[in-house]
């Protein structure tokens, strides 16, 4: 998890910096969600021998899976016109939670929603990040299932 999230933070800053296309508000809160991946997977190494924290490890998991999922579902529908969505210009967190101002280089909002970029074979970055999060969804279930059969005590 901790590879597949940095590999995602990569393309991402790749497409913000190397092809130009600014991260709208949408963009900006996913990243936030995909982030959360890595400390929890390093949680998740550190005590992989303690059944409970474990468990809750990979609920937590889940449950992240389901937040990326609804924000990747709001890009997807916010840029085919399905859902209307009113943009904002900054990342609309809380003070005691100021990513932005904390780490404007990854955080910062500086485009428009509705408009994600082509990946590739004419995949929209919101596309791409719909498919991604309904695999991280699959890959979780599948991996806090396999470890409740496998390591109930």
């Amino acid at each position: 998890m901790i590879i597949i999230a940095a590999a995602a933070i990569g393309i991402a800053l790749f497409y913000q910096y190397g092809m130009q296309d600014e991260p709208c508000v949408l963009c900006i809160h996913i990243r936030i969600w995909v982030i959360a991946f890595i400390p929890l997977a390093a949680f998740a190494i550190v005590i992989k021998q303690q059944r409970p924290l474990l468990n809750i490890a990979h609920t937590l998991s889940v449950l992240l899976s389901c937040g990326l999922l609804a924000k990747c579902w709001e890009l997807f529908g916010v840029e085919r016109g399905t859902i209307e969505s009113s943009c904002m210009i900054n990342a609309g967190l809380p003070q005691w939670f100021a990513l932005e101002s904390w780490f404007p280089t990854l955080f910062e909002v500086r485009g428009l929603c509705g408009q994600s970029p082509e990946l590739f074979f004419g995949i929209t970055m919101a596309e791409g990040l719909l498919a991604g999060a309904i695999l991280a969804l699959i890959l979780t279930v599948t991996m806090s299932v396999y470890a409740l059969i496998n390591y109930n005590d």
